[in-house]
């Protein structure tokens, strides 16, 4: 195996080892590459073939202090052979000169034109000038080929200063002369003899390669081919600095053609405006109740076209949804008169329970008409009121059945009975549609009129409305929820109730009115409970 090839394989197995993740014996290996690397014969053309000089010359600031010996070894081993050999070239052109001219003193009648002159005779022997190196290099192709590879040859000298900071400078010297022959034999071959091509493919590769040091030094060094150089895109041709000023000049571009802009670099925007703390939760309306501009904001064309829109506020720090003008400089919460205040008000339904009860017992009035009472905590737990007639379980499934959720056919046998109620009492008809529409008002328009849940005149499964149907007759007639004070509140219309199972209806509304709460992400305020026809029980009259 001939010296080049040798170093060339065992220049291949020190990148594998340099490459490989640390352990398994690596610093081994490639202290044995270089060990073997030592007993090679090397001169100055299997260092220049090779280039093995540069991949040792990394490993000399290895953390591994036996490595870095060793490669600083090699390389100044290497670089005494290349000075070896440029020494002698010095000698021998110096003998020929010397020899030269003592043959023109001693011969008469030379013509002095018949020997070179002394200056020539240096240049020549002179491994640091490459000008009749490249000439011989360059000899037989077409004079304007000729000419590229010594632009080719002037442009890769440009980096020779600072690879022989690491490599010997003579091969240097000689890798820029054979790298101008190399790429200008792809152009060649990649233009297919075609000149204009050839001319259009030159100009691209001498301008990219003049401003781009970092690929100029890997076309020399063999770590890009002129194959691949000639192939190369223009992306892939730029310097550093000029692909990203290009990536920079693309993104702005793609920028200013989205959308979205603004929302993706709200984060940068805040910071270079100095908005940060509180600030980043402000807007551009304060709340007219609290005076947070802690608030977001939605518009709806709640009246006709020709009046301004509505602006909905929705406080993030005390959840007050109020409403305004978009016309208005200062923004107002919607204004409201409740006046249930004049009402009997409980603390919780079991108290409103109890005082039905007591109102409408054997001996007392036997019918209680109009009644209007407010609960003010219309929590589930506050409305959970069990009683012989109601108990958990009862309550439980008479909730789920009439709030459209899933319950067992074991809790329907256990807990349905006539004497509960019946058909008057089955609001299901609906219901998931009838939230989903509430809830939907609410956060779109608050004070509309259809946040509410009606009950119509018919019953689950009915084709029509029979006026003579007890069972369709419901009791309780609808429902209006609304946003009051931050907190939603509601309002029930009850035509006919018996105090003893008035337990089963809070437990449902109560429910219902909290489930709208939490999708609101809002608390729950009072509840008042409006009744027009009120008995002690089911057999007061004949419902």
């Amino acid at each position: 195996m001939s010296a080049i090839k040798a170093v060339r394989q065992l220049k291949e197995d020190l990148l594998k080892q340099q490459a490989a993740l640390p352990g398994d014996g690596r610093n081994e290996k490639i202290l044995d590459i270089l060990q073997r690397l030592e007993k090679q014969k090397i001169d100055l053309a299997v260092l220049t073939e090779t280039l093995i000089g540069a991949s040792v010359s990394k490993l000399k600031k290895h953390e591994n202090a036996e490595i870095a010996n060793t490669a600083k070894g090699l390389v100044k081993k290497w670089k005494g052979v290349a000075t070896q050999a440029q020494a002698a070239a010095s000698g021998g052109g110096g003998k020929a000169a010397s020899k030269s001219d003592s043959n023109n003193s001693t011969s008469s009648g030379g013509s002095a034109k018949s020997a070179p002159s002394s200056a020539k005779l240096k240049r020549l022997s002179s491994a640091g000038s490459s000008e009749l190196s490249a000439d011989a290099e360059f000899v037989g192709l077409p004079p304007h080929r000729i000419n590229i590879c010594k632009k080719f040859h002037t442009i890769f000298l440009m980096s020779k200063n600072e690879l022989s900071k690491e490599l010997n400078e003579a091969a240097v010297g000689q890798l820029c002369i054979s790298r101008a022959a190399e790429v200008d034999a792809a152009i060649d071959t990649w233009s297919k003899g075609m000149k204009p091509t050839y001319m259009e493919k030159v100009r691209s590769l001498v301008f990219n390669l003049k401003k781009n040091g970092p690929l100029r030094e890997q076309v020399i060094l063999g770590q890009v081919s002129g194959d691949r150089l000639t192939r190369m895109s223009s992306e892939e041709l730029l310097s550093e600095e000029k692909a990203k000023e290009r990536d920079e000049t693309v993104k702005n571009l793609q920028d200013s053609r989205r959308l979205d802009w603004d929302t993706a670099n709200e984060k940068k925007i805040n910071e270079m405006c100095g908005i940060k703390g509180d600030l980043l939760k402000a807007s551009l309306f304060t709340c007219g109740r609290c005076k947070s501009v802690k608030t977001t904001s939605t518009q709806k064309q709640t009246r006709s076209a020709d009046e301004p829109m509505t602006v909905f506020l929705n406080t993030l720090t005390s959840q007050h949804l109020t409403m305004t003008e978009a016309t208005a400089t200062a923004m107002k919460c919607a204004p409201s008169k409740n006046l249930n205040v004049g009402f009997p008000h409980f603390a919780t339904g079991k108290e409103m329970y109890d005082y039905l009860r007591e109102i409408t017992k054997p001996g007392g009035e036997f019918v209680v008409r109009n009644f209007v009472g407010v609960i003010e905590d219309f929590s589930v737990a506050s409305c959970t009121v069990e009683t012989e007639l109601f108990p958990l379980g009862a309550l439980e499934y008479y909730t789920k059945k009439n709030m459209g959720w899933d319950y067992t056919a074991e809790e329907k046998e256990k807990w349905q009975m006539n004497v509960r109620g019946g058909a008057q009492g089955d609001y299901r008809d609906g219901m998931q549609k009838k939230i989903a529409n509430v809830i939907d008002c609410l956060r779109t328009e608050p004070l509309s009129k259809r946040a509410v849940i009606p009950i119509p005149f018919s019953t689950e499964g009915s084709e029509m409305a029979d006026w003579t149907d007890q069972g369709q007759n419901k009791c309780c007639r609808e429902l209006h929820l609304y946003l009051e004070d931050g907190k939603l509140k509601c309002t029930g219309l009850v035509r006919m109730q018996n105090a003893n199972i008035m337990t089963k209806n809070i437990h449902f509304f109560a429910t219902l009115v909290n489930h709208v709460a939490k999708e609101l992400g809002v608390e729950v305020g009072e509840y008042t409970h409006w009744i027009t026809n009120l008995c002690h029980d089911r057999t007061a009259t004949s419902c």
